[in-house]
């Protein structure tokens, strides 16, 4: 079948690229033709971008925001420089779009057997363009296989509005197949659309570490480091792994960057490569 892979928007997120991969290399393995649909954000009006302008000059008034003011799309993807040489592993099956119209030309033209809704956040509202693209609105109409595997919510509470959670209850019921990847997530579909739902692994999950080894080797990830990826740093972590590290005779090596940090230096926040990443925790 040709299958149309349907994400989470491709950003510097090692976990959401990796996700990616992993359920296309999957599908793949399957014997589909797969095509990813990469549905980055909706292109800003001139007057959001001006609105977007003067918030970014009051942060670095405010909070000494150090980060590109007039960027449009550019400035992520220079933090993204180290990770595309994963990404070029794929490039050739994702076509990026940028608005819903967008996308229902592109499935309608590539006439596509099955569609996959995607893993990570694709049904947390706040967090991407239009969400009910994610709940398959735009394919109301069509005739092919619609099959949701393990998106997540983001959160423990429901965060739809009563529109919103009366147009996804309709939706939800044309889909062949659902499933979420997290147990809340099957509490809120029982809770709030009325429908059972499967709980199934994260994609990347699909596959053991001969998947995941040939990838980190392509790095070569010196040894004798105490190697740390925090989410979220703070003193308390940086203390604990400079006791470990002191205690084992091993140098500090961080696995990740500064890549959130909006206030740090465009240098101290490029993402580390997914070849890098790996190989930290190998």
């Amino acid at each position: 079948m040709k299958v149309a892979l349907l994400i989470y928007p491709i950003h510097y997120s090692h976990g959401s690229i990796l996700q990616t991969y992993a359920l296309y290399s999957k599908i793949k393995e399957m014997g589909h033709d797969v095509k990813i649909l990469d549905r980055q954000p909706d292109v800003l009006s001139p007057i959001k971008w001006c609105l977007l302008v003067i918030k970014r000059l009051a942060k670095v008034i405010l909070r000494g925001y150090r980060g590109a003011i007039f960027f449009r799309g550019d400035f992520p993807k220079s933090i993204m420089s180290e990770q595309m040489s994963f990404i070029e592993k794929f490039r050739s099956d994702i076509i990026t779009i940028y608005s819903t119209n967008e996308l229902k030309e592109n499935v309608c033209k590539e006439q596509f057997d099955a569609i996959v809704v995607g893993s990570d956040q694709t049904w947390r509202p706040g967090y991407v363009s239009n969400v009910m693209d994610y709940w398959l609105e735009f394919a109301v109409d069509m005739s092919l296989n619609k099959i949701a595997y393990a998106p997540s919510f983001g959160v423990e509470e429901w965060e739809y509005n009563k529109k919103q959670t009366d147009r996804c209850r309709m939706l939800c019921r044309l889909f062949n197949a659902l499933s979420v990847r997290e147990i809340r997530g099957v509490q809120l579909c029982k809770e709030r659309l009325d429908i059972s739902v499967k709980h199934v692994l994260d994609p990347t999950m699909l596959w053991d570490k001969s998947f995941y080894s040939p990838i980190a080797r392509e790095y070569n990830m010196a040894s004798g480091g105490c190697h740390c990826y925090f989410l979220d740093y703070t003193q308390e972590k940086i203390s604990i792994a400079s006791q470990v590290a002191a205690t084992k005779g091993l140098t500090i090596k961080y696995i990740n960057t500064k890549t959130e940090d909006d206030s740090a230096p465009i240098d101290e926040r490029v993402a580390p490569s997914l070849q890098k990443w790996l190989s930290g925790f190998m």
